[in-house]
């Protein structure tokens, strides 16, 4: 039990540390969103203001940036030629990994102008 006390006093065992390695690694190496990396802390039990704290520390335009790649890559896989079939292939996509509707629809948008 003293062991665990000092790993938490010296900050080896840190919920908040954790988060944001967590958020970090989701959204670089797996493409996550934000919504996906909230629910998959939540299911470990990270508290909210340690959520929200390493979800503020995602940088806004890498973030875009990202989701546009996703979007354009997937688009090229699609043989589809219908364009609400390929909008609604590629937003159950990127609600898949997660983004938020709003910034899917505006990038969406920009894509196809």
């Amino acid at each position: 039990r003293t062991i665990v006390e000092r790993l938490v006093q010296e900050r080896f065992i840190d919920e908040e540390r954790y988060a944001i390695a967590f958020a970090k690694d989701k959204f670089r190496f797996s493409g996550w969103g934000r919504i996906k990396i909230r629910y998959a802390l939540q299911q470990k039990r990270i508290g909210n203001n340690d959520i929200v704290n390493a979800l503020s520390l995602i940088d806004e335009e890498a973030y875009t940036t990202l989701l546009a790649d996703l979007l354009e890559k997937k688009s090229r896989s699609i043989n589809d030629e219908d364009v609400e079939v390929r909008r609604s292939k590629l937003l159950r996509f990127a609600a898949s990994r997660g983004f938020e509707t709003e910034l899917v629809f505006r990038i969406l948008k920009e894509i196809e102008s």
